[in-house]
């Protein structure tokens, strides 16, 4: 046992008796205050990820919930545009696989048109820009709607809409209401994007 004459006093509460047991006590209470600090600490950072886990759970239900809502608001309106046009039938669509091409990131609540669906609009500007050069310069071979029918029938194949090759003028009508109904989507749900936007068509 290890005596100290600096502690063998009754109580006391004189500066020089609290000096000395502050010094005397100096290591203990270094330790004891760096434990305090390390609790503060791991309270503080387990508040943060209790508040960062409460956060990500509460976005990731609404945007679940902002998804199911968008998918059911553009599946009624897509059902009643394509019910207006009397030479579709939804049973040629696949209206999820529209959707997801036009959302891709809906779930994670991104409600950015997807490079998929750019790329396919292009693709079906393309073929109409290659039937209004065939069919208005005169080019060898001359424009010819079987050709267009497939090149069309192909595009619209990417969006799970399937055609079938039928007479001219019946196909010219089922593809001038397929077009209108995605401009019609282009304005309702992407704001109708100049990039979006479906060419002009010169040929018939």
């Amino acid at each position: 046992m290890i005596a100290d004459d600096r502690l063998n006093y009754s109580f006391c509460l004189r500066n020089e008796c609290l000096n000395n047991v502050a010094d005397y006590y100096s290591a203990p209470i270094a330790i004891f205050g760096f434990f305090v600090d390390v609790l503060v600490l791991v309270a503080t950072v387990g508040g943060i990820l209790v508040a960062l886990m409460s956060y990500l759970g509460s976005k990731d239900t609404s945007n679940f919930t902002n998804h199911i809502s968008h998918l059911s608001l553009f599946q009624e309106f897509f059902v009643g545009e394509v019910n207006k046009r009397d030479r579709l039938s939804i049973s040629s669509f696949d209206v999820y696989r529209v959707y997801f091409m036009v959302f891709p990131g809906s779930k994670d609540g991104d409600f950015v048109p997807g490079e998929d669906y750019s790329y396919f609009l292009t693709e079906v500007n393309n073929a109409i820009n290659e039937s209004n050069r065939k069919f208005t310069s005169g080019s060898i071979p001359p424009f010819s709607y079987q050709q267009h029918q497939t090149a069309m029938i192909d595009c619209f194949r990417m969006i799970g809409l399937s055609l079938q090759h039928v007479p001219k003028l019946d196909f010219f009508e089922i593809e001038n209401q397929v077009l209108d109904l995605l401009e019609t989507i282009n304005k309702s749900f992407i704001g109708g994007h100049e990039s979006l936007k479906v060419n002009e068509r010169l040929y018939r």
